[in-house]
């Protein structure tokens, strides 16, 4: 147990410096650069990361369930074939990726909107440049948090990648103030594909112990590809869909301050996750080997420790959150309620626990899939119909309800069809 609560909390500690990394950039960003900038970096970053998943065609999704069993079982031949199939989609989907920004940069008069050149054009350029990395990063920590190496999945990109990107903007802010957002767009992919490359030689060392001919189970991969991309989007990156719905509404200073109150709700619900992390290899571990006792223990005991921690980080958001919001510029004083609406949404999951783990390691993805489909309606259509009313802040509470509804609906759904209560007042099987 305590060797558990050591790791546990290097990872946090290690999160929280990332997170409080990117924050900082996002600070000198907006201060530095102004409220447009803000916006165009926010929306480069959630459009790369919602391409990065496509490239990948959800196997970074289920890479971490995968790899989790086919470790149980010492079923490594499997594992080195799963990595390629995961490379191999990268590379694949790099090839439209780059005629996009081929297009965009000999062509750009054949894209409307693009002929003048100028931030958009840059924007573009920043995604294609940048998804790739992110792609490449999400899939080996994937892999690695599989084989219950959380640290090295995690340091480069969580720690390493925020800290680049926040000495880069730093730089320009220092050297050449008052440059163009497109100069900030540089830093992105260089961050991004530096943290892969080091999470690339911890796996390529990891699968070094674990020697064995390839085996593949591609009709299987496949088969669980399109509910996962689905759950991959929907689910892990709401937040990024959410910050591109609502750039079809908002205006960009309220687009800046949406995504630094996302920024603080990341930093805040680092905690959990990085609770998840640990625990998570584990639950499905036991489900593999229908352990069901392992995983009762494992489940209540998550519950327990991420609830605690979202409750206290949510207490201390309300406490702080003016005076930190006031450093980003007066554009951003009056954003406490849309940021306390933001960060319902993780004491929300805490609440009701790792309802996604078990009905994955089930392989009721497609009850999943149901569920999340029925949220993104709901989600764009509360954007739309509460931006008039309330202005950004609607765009906030369209995420909570919608976010709310899945969690709720995951519960149930476990609770309903595995007799799994992962619930913080359940936390029993069968």
């Amino acid at each position: 147990m305590l060797a558990i609560l050591t790791r546990l909390s290097v990872l946090t500690l290690a999160r929280l410096c990332g997170a409080g990394a990117v924050l900082l950039a996002t600070l000198v960003i907006a201060r530095a650069f102004g409220a447009d900038a803000t916006a165009a970096y926010a929306l480069v970053v959630s459009a790369s990361g919602v391409l990065a998943v496509l490239m990948l065609a959800g196997f970074q999704a289920f890479a971490q369930i995968l790899t989790a069993e086919y470790a149980a079982r010492g079923q490594n031949g499997f594992l080195h074939g799963l990595v390629r199939a995961g490379l191999r989609n990268v590379l694949v989907a790099c090839v439209p990726v780059a005629g996009i920004a081929m297009l965009v940069l000999l062509a750009p008069d054949a894209v409307p909107g693009f002929g003048e050149g100028g931030l958009r054009s840059q924007a573009v350029l920043a995604v294609c440049l940048t998804a790739p990395g992110v792609a490449l990063a999400l899939f080996n920590g994937a892999v690695l948090t599989g084989l219950q190496r959380p640290g090295e999945a995690q340091i480069a990109d969580s720690l390493g990648r925020p800290v680049l990107i926040l000495v880069f903007v730093s730089g320009l802010a220092l050297v050449v103030p008052g440059v163009s957002a497109g100069w900030i767009l540089v830093g992105l992919p260089i961050a991004v594909w530096s943290a892969a490359a080091v999470q690339g030689v911890f796996l390529y060392r990891a699968l070094r112990r674990r020697p064995a001919s390839v085996e593949r189970e591609t009709r299987r991969w496949w088969s669980m590809a399109p509910p996962w991309l689905t759950i991959s989007l929907i689910w892990e990156y709401v937040i990024e869909l959410h910050l591109l719905l609502a750039s079809l509404v908002a205006a960009p200073v309220e687009i800046a301050l949406l995504h630094v109150c996302f920024r603080f709700r990341v930093l805040a619900g680092f905690g959990v996750r990085s609770i998840y992390s640990v625990f998570q290899p584990k639950i499905l571990a036991a489900q593999a080997l229908d352990d069901r006792a392992s995983a009762s223990r494992l489940i209540a005991l998550t519950n327990g420790l991420s609830v605690g921690y979202a409750l206290v980080a949510f207490a201390g958001l309300w406490l702080v959150g003016p005076f930190f919001l006031s450093l980003f510029g007066p554009e951003f004083v009056d954003g406490l309620p849309l940021l306390l609406v933001l960060c319902g949404t993780f004491v929300l999951r805490a609440v009701f626990g790792p309802a996604l783990s078990v009905l994955s390691g089930a392989g009721r993805q497609r009850d999943i899939v149901t569920i999340l489909i029925l949220s993104l309606p709901l989600s764009a259509g509360l954007i739309f119909a509460l931006y008039p009313l309330f202005g950004i802040v609607g765009a906030g509470i369209a995420y909570t309800v919608s976010t709310g509804f899945v969690a709720a609906a995951m519960w149930w759904t476990a609770r309903r069809r595995l007799g799994v209560d992962c619930a913080v007042w359940g936390g029993r099987v069968g």
